[in-house]
């Protein structure tokens, strides 16, 4: 809700008849009484641990099964207030059902709800049905709901909550019956707790695993309304109370603006997807958003849509849709709440020109023609853009949820000085590549991403997928799944790619021969292209269906020294290899500046999203947001670039933890000489600190401490302190136990 002015002052009730409250058994009350005993101290910040808190992954794997959520906040023109809507004889679902038909005509596909307390408190089963009865309606109409269980605001000296007939309406004035829940007594009174804490475990709980639920908005704009940290305790208990009803929706509360630090830390540490209300303009909002986008989680705009403050739909809407920012605007059908006056509107006030809130006028006709036909076409177009062929999100994250944690390198046999060399008959070196893969799998990792080049395709076609059939047959053995990549624009060598054999390395150059796929002049010629699709449908089509291959990467840095004449290529592959049908995901990485139209319509692309990082921790953290923004798995296919602190132990951890899966440069320091640095002149000495690689040729480590660290960090070795039973069970980690997803850990998280 909008902020209030009114100011605090516990005010006697409402005059007026209410209903008989139910009577409670002793014995039920007896332990409400103990049970407030225990609230005697002030509860902790983080009270219930964040451990309780949906992990990051489990939030985002959540966001990516569903649609672009733009909805509003509901209450029907004939309730003046949330007691109004759910009392038993104010109840009003013929009201309800004609007005969601009118959102359901204009796109919206969600509704943010108020839950009265003292009605649940007065008559709890019949609460319940008709919240069942309002979730049935809501479905009939394509809308799923994000109730509200508590709200500080209050926009009149009610600020108390009363049952029976509620205010009339003053003309002109902004939401002159809206009451807060359950109220500032209340939330002040610990022995009033017991039965707040039963209906937030009863509610929940009622309603858990129902689908029709979106989620749980625990505590509206707390704070408001003067009760600053006085709110702070019973906000930190609704989430433990509403976790304990392990609820399958997510939980949320807001941060509005005018709360205290304190709420704010709150809020952003418990909350599963963070919420924020924004009643600005454009530019302010996509900043909020920029900035809440550092805590990598999901984000709703649970209120916005102030016309005379400029939050407006055809400037706020599209910002949304770029960020994957889910959006409920304030308001459907103006009624008996009034909220198209401006805050703070008095008795008497012109109904305004402009409007504050709302969409529709109380005979069901647009406030703004113009504006409906806008919201129908931004939800039309609105959120991550669907390409033909590509997986739904659900698909991605079904798919993503089977795997372990991956984490590997990019892998080149050291005796290969290129790609060619590594594929082609008289210097694949199969002995070499078996070794170093053990080596690989020795460190633990599970996954390798390769390189493929079209000329040794070209050269000998059936040779090279046999050669690469051998290669999968390899790294399976040492329990390695792998990403090829078929096309790429890096050309170090400067030279255009050609079978037979390869130059030596430049000594002291880093990745001195290093060539195209293709050679850089077809990647403009459409007339090469029927090769280059033959190409691509022989490779994909041949193992579309192959376990061991877990990741297609279509096309490497397309652009890298190309300028804009890659993308019309990269765009064409993705639409080859869709054509073969393949069982695996495909994608290709951002790899520049992630908001430029290049790499937006690589990853609009992708199935999963994947990025190179060679920044330091602050910029892998905003990359991993811009992806994360698209709803869909986050892979960082390049990193490792350790003079800029860009190591294993700054990032590992941090991708273990975000479940992000990973393939550093390099393994073995060989003819690429990927371990001197970028720019390293002719001659250059042996690096300190080395940019790529893990290993020496002859397996030695570069550094013994750091793959020390990689063992642990994965899970291969045991932590220096563990002890010697420990260390056997972790010698053999199960990778599904990294996952939040598998079976046996969604308890443990």
């Amino acid at each position: 809700m909008p902020k209030s002015f009114a100011n605090f002052s516990p005010l006697p009730q409402k005059p007026g008849k209410k209903p008989p409250m139910k009577r409670i058994p002793g014995i039920l009350m007896l332990g409400w009484l103990l049970s407030a005993a225990c609230y005697g101290q002030e509860p902790q910040a983080g009270v219930g641990g964040n451990d309780a808190r949906w992990p990051a992954d489990k939030a985002w794997a959540w966001y990516g099964r569903q649609p672009w959520l733009v909805g509003f906040n509901y209450i029907p023109a004939t309730a003046i207030n949330s007691t109004e809507m759910f009392q038993a004889d104010t109840f009003d679902p013929q009201t309800i059902d004609r007005e969601l038909a009118l959102a359901e005509q204009v796109g919206l596909n969600c509704a943010r709800v108020f839950l009265p307390y003292i009605v649940w408190e007065n008559d709890p089963n019949g609460f319940t049905k008709r919240m069942d009865q309002f979730l049935s309606i809501s479905k009939k109409h394509g809308i799923r709901t994000l109730f509200v269980l508590f709200d500080d605001c209050a926009f009149s000296s009610m600020t108390e909550p009363f049952l029976g007939k509620q205010p009339e309406v003053i003309p002109g004035e902004y939401a002159n019956g809206w009451t807060p829940s359950p109220g500032p007594k209340r939330v002040l009174d610990r022995l009033a707790w017991p039965k707040l804490e039963l209906y937030v475990r009863e509610v929940v709980g009622r309603f858990r695993d129902d689908p029709r639920v979106l989620g749980w908005d625990v505590y509206n704009e707390p704070g408001n309304t003067g009760m600053a940290d006085k709110s702070l305790p019973l906000l930190q208990v609704v989430f433990t109370w509403a976790r304990q009803a392990n609820p399958s929706q997510p939980l949320t509360a807001g941060v509005w603006g005018g709360e205290t630090a304190s709420i704010t830390q709150v809020c952003l540490e418990q909350s599963d997807i963070v919420s924020f209300h924004h009643y600005g303009k454009a530019p302010e909002l996509e900043s909020k958003i920029t900035g809440l986008q550092g805590q990598l989680r999901p984000i709703f705009c649970t209120e916005w849509l102030n016309r005379p403050l400029g939050s407006l739909a055809e400037t706020c809407l599209p910002v949304m849709a770029k960020q994957h920012v889910a959006a409920f605007h304030w308001g459907l059908v103006n009624g008996k709440t009034q909220t198209h006056y401006p805050w703070g509107s008095k008795a008497g006030t012109a109904e305004p020109k402009v409007w504050q809130h709302d969409i529709f006028r109380k005979d069901h006709t647009p406030y703004d023609a113009k504006e409906l036909t806008f919201f129908k076409e931004a939800i039309r177009q609105g959120g991550p853009i669907a390409v033909a062929g590509q997986w739904p999100t659900a698909k991605t994250w079904a798919w993503y949820d089977k795997q372990p944690w991956l984490v590997g390198c990019n892998f080149l046999p050291s005796t290969a000085v290129n790609d060619v060399e590594m594929w082609q008959q008289e210097t694949f070196d199969p002995k070499t590549i078996d070794r170093e893969l053990g080596w690989a799998q020795h460190l633990g990792f599970n996954t390798v991403r390769v390189f493929l080049n079209f000329v040794v395709w070209r050269e000998d076609a059936a040779g090279f997928k046999k050669r690469f059939g051998e290669f999968l047959k390899m790294a399976d053995g040492h329990g390695i799944s792998v990403m090829p990549i078929l096309f790429d624009d890096c050309n170090f060598a400067g030279s255009v790619a050609a079978a037979g054999k390869q130059p030596d390395p430049v000594p002291g150059v880093h990745n001195s021969q290093w060539v195209s796929s293709p050679p850089l002049a077809m990647v403009p010629d459409r007339a090469a292209w029927p090769a280059l699709e033959q190409y691509v449908k022989d490779m994909v089509g041949s193992f579309a269906h192959d376990r061991r291959i877990v990741i297609w990467d279509l096309y490497n840095e397309p652009a890298n020294g190309m300028g804009d004449k890659s993308q019309s290529l990269m765009e064409a592959t993705f639409g080859w290899a869709r054509e073969m049908k393949p069982t695996q995901p495909l994608t290709t990485g951002a790899w520049v500046d992630l908001n430029s139209p290049l790499s937006r319509r690589m990853m609009e692309l992708s199935d999963v999203v994947s990025f190179h990082g060679y920044d330091g921790v602050a910029g892998i953290e905003q990359k991993l947001r811009l992806c994360a923004a698209l709803g869909r798995p986050v892979l960082c296919t390049e990193w490792l670039f350790r003079q800029a602190g860009n190591d294993f132990k700054s990032l590992l951890p941090l991708f273990r933890e975000r479940k992000v899966a990973c393939w550093n440069w390099g393994l073995v320091a060989g003819r690429t000489q990927t371990y001197f640095h970028w720019g390293s002149p002719v001659g250059a000495p042996e690096p300190t600190p080395w940019q790529h690689d893990i290993l020496r040729a002859d397996g030695s480590p570069y550094n013994a401490q750091e793959v020390k660290f990689i063992k642990v960090t994965i899970g291969k070795a045991p932590p220096p302190t563990a002890s010697r039973r420990s260390a056997s069970r972790i010698s053999t980690p199960d990778w599904s136990g990294l996952l939040y997803s598998h079976p046996r850990n969604r308890n443990k998280i």
